[in-house]
């Protein structure tokens, strides 16, 4: 589990400091959406579900967030 979290921290640091200088809309979302998805499919296979579900809901800011989220929990 430990190894998930150190991979999500580079990939966090990233995303928050693309965020850092932009607006936060699904816009913003769209560009880093292949980095939601490693975090959140990383966090999935770490066990936690709660924590991947909140880092979707922080990070990925556009009306198609279900789906996006279903078709990531395909992959799993």
């Amino acid at each position: 589990m430990i190894y998930f979290f150190q991979e999500n921290e580079p990939i966090i640091s990233y995303l928050e400091s693309v965020w850092s200088g932009s607006s936060k809309d699904c816009s913003s979302s769209t560009e880093i959406k292949s980095a939601v998805a490693a975090v959140y499919l990383n966090y999935l296979n770490a066990g936690e579900k709660v924590l991947a579900r909140q880092f979707l809901n922080d990070y990925y800011l556009c009306p198609d967030k279900e789906s996006f989220k279903n078709f990531l929990d395909s992959q799993f």
